[in-house]
């Protein structure tokens, strides 16, 4: 069966949680959406309409051996950019950094290798030419030690001029903008998220780093379904045409980039 037929006969029920009844229909959506990848894992999608929750619901698995829940914890890539760009904004507020002072004012350390006239927003606005991962570091576990690409980011020479052109800074993000808040409050960025965003508005679930205590909440990886998501993306495809680099790159060349310069990867959870 296509994917499309898949949707088109999907469970429209398939899914558990809370929904007003105006969102019906989202909630239906996400439930055909989610119906024909349930070996994969699961799901969940809450959201808030003129100040009120009005859906908030959940499906498939959390492991192999357990169904996700309402307290079910999963890596969010992309959208962690929004969070830490709102806690520098508040940062700002509170005085301890400008957006147009250089950082080696607050991170004497990262002047290196061109950097010195590098600021804050360069960095929140996908300016500084950091972007580079692949050739940043040598294994991706490497990304799971903040102290150590802190001083990775310290190493790094910037690709272009820093200002005068704009990279997606898809993994850098973080580290450069949480060394910064970092640096410049003497604080660690744990702390800065409790005390200026997670307290204030009574937020459950959001972690850079998740604590031991919330660990037995984190959805985990399916290895069956990882091997057949494996297999089935090496299956030959009969195509007509025959192309060599897939639509996303043509996109990125397009755009002036190379494609080797962006490191492409799943969101896996942890």
């Amino acid at each position: 069966m296509s994917a499309i037929k898949e949707i088109i006969f999907a469970d429209k029920k398939n899914y558990q949680g809370d929904v007003d009844e105006r969102f019906q229909d989202l909630a239906e959506q996400f439930s055909r959406l989610q119906d024909g990848r349930a070996q994969f894992g699961g799901a969940a999608l809450v959201v808030y309409f003129q100040g009120k929750k009005v859906v908030d619901i959940f499906t498939g698995k959390k492991s192999e051996t357990e169904n996700w829940s309402a307290e079910t914890l999963s890596v969010c890539y992309s959208t962690g950019k929004g969070v830490l760009a709102t806690l520098a904004h508040i940062i700002v507020s509170e005085g301890f950094v400008d957006y147009d002072t250089p950082i080696i004012k607050y991170w004497p350390e990262f002047g290196k290798n061109g950097k010195d006239k590098m600021t804050l927003r360069h960095i929140l606005s996908h300016q500084s030419g950091m972007f580079d991962i692949r050739n940043t570091i040598e294994h991706a576990k490497e990304m799971a030690d903040w102290q150590h690409m802190l001083k990775v980011m310290e190493q790094v020479t910037p690709r272009f001029q820093i200002g005068e052109d704009i990279a997606y800074q898809a993994l850098t993000f973080g580290w450069l903008v949480g060394g910064v808040l970092e640096k410049a409050t003497g604080q660690p960025l744990k702390w800065l998220m409790q005390k200026y965003l997670i307290d204030p508005l009574a937020l459950d679930g959001a972690y850079f780093g998740v604590p031991s205590s919330a660990l037995p909440q984190v959805a985990r990886l399916i290895p069956k379904a990882q091997k057949q998501a494996a297999e089935q993306a090496a299956k030959p495809k009969n195509h007509k045409k025959k192309s060599n680099i897939s639509f996303s790159d043509k996109i990125i060349e397009l755009s002036g980039q190379n494609p080797q310069d962006f490191w492409m990867q799943w969101c896996q959870k942890v």
